[in-house]
């Protein structure tokens, strides 16, 4: 089993290996940024410190998941084992899909608990110098993404065209009153889990590792990396599930690289909320967290097709981020780009 996975892992490596080259090649100048997202940092940043960090974190987050996964088999017999995995796992309810956010709060907390008694700093400081999320940059990401993303589904039919596989075709998943009654609460959970991720691998871990002085390399690449690798399903996406990584550390490095060209957490933010609404709340696909998609379609993940999306989906991203990267230099804000 293992000597059969080893062709699969070089391949992985391999794909990284050159995504993380052209994006390292796509920026002129990747040691700056126009306010240096770590310059607040100039003390306790030990690498003992960050170690342990994430230990807490990572301790907190699953001690946490346990712990529901023990209640809800206690109060709730019919959910526990593979029934509790595959009903809040899987997200196919909005309820079920509302678990799965709420699963995320404990890496807020953990943050919350380690900034101020591991580095002697606000947990604010994840945001970037000022401290603040700039809304502005937040709403304006956003609204591109989710411009894009529809063009993006438009052009992912070309793969279905090309190796004459059924093309997307959705269907209505809730219906709309139910949907509507569903989506503040929902909203506010969705932020929960991107802002989560956010403040982990784009505040806490590019952020330290910016301020030990880390270039292109570590503060991009191993927080990117991180962020692919915990999204990795083989049971969900079968022969695809390193393509998933691949896919997913690439939007890592793109999300990495915004944050520290804008000096802020607000864009990166704006992109990841925009990018899993359009995925979970809009375009879903059946039985993949789709408990929320107001339209959703039957997949297999692990299919031909989906490879053929998955690697679009990586060129496109390289594509934005070098028009994007181009503009950023000749503007004065995000807002003059998007």
């Amino acid at each position: 089993m293992l000597h059969s996975e080893l062709p699969r892992v070089t391949n992985l490596y391999i794909i990284i290996k050159d995504i993380l080259r052209i994006f390292h090649m796509f920026d002129d100048h990747p040691r700056t940024a126009p306010a240096d997202f770590a310059s607040h940092i100039n003390e306790r940043f030990e690498i003992w410190r960050i170690v342990l960090g994430l230990f807490l974190v990572g301790t907190l987050w699953l001690g946490v998941a346990l712990g529901l996964g023990f209640l809800t088999a206690t109060f709730f017999p019919e959910f526990h084992g593979e029934a509790y995995v595959s009903a809040v796992g899987l997200g196919h309810s909005p309820m079920a899909l509302a678990g799965l956010f709420v699963t995320f709060l404990p890496v807020w907390f953990a943050l919350a608990l380690v900034l101020p008694l591991v580095h002697r700093r606000t947990p604010l400081a994840l945001l970037g110098p000022s401290q603040l999320v700039n809304w502005q940059q937040f709403f304006t990401a956003a609204k591109v993404v989710l411009v894009l993303a529809f063009g993006f589904e438009v052009l992912f039919q070309i793969p279905a065209l090309l190796l004459d596989l059924p093309l997307y075709n959705a269907h209505m998943a809730l219906d709309l009153p139910q949907w509507a009654l569903w989506l503040l609460p929902m909203l506010l959970l969705l932020f929960v889990q991107i802002g989560a991720e956010e403040l982990l691998f784009r505040g806490y871990l590019l952020q330290m590792i910016r301020a030990r002085g880390g270039g292109f390399w570590l503060s991009i690449a191993l927080p990117s990396l991180a962020f692919g690798l915990l999204h990795y399903s083989p049971a969900t996406y079968g022969q695809n599930a390193f393509l998933v990584v691949a896919a997913t550390t690439a939007l890592g490095i793109l999300l990495c690289k915004v944050t520290l060209r804008t000096g802020n957490l607000g864009a990166a933010l704006g992109i990841h909320f925009a990018n899993n609404l359009t995925v979970m709340f809009l375009l879903g696909i059946d039985g993949n967290m789709n408990g929320m998609a107001l339209f959703s379609t039957k997949a297999d993940l692990s299919s031909p097709l989906m490879s053929g999306n998955l690697i679009l989906m990586i060129i496109l991203m390289l594509a934005v981020y070098r028009i994007w990267a181009r503009r950023m230099d000749n503007a004065r804000s995000l807002r003059d780009v998007l």
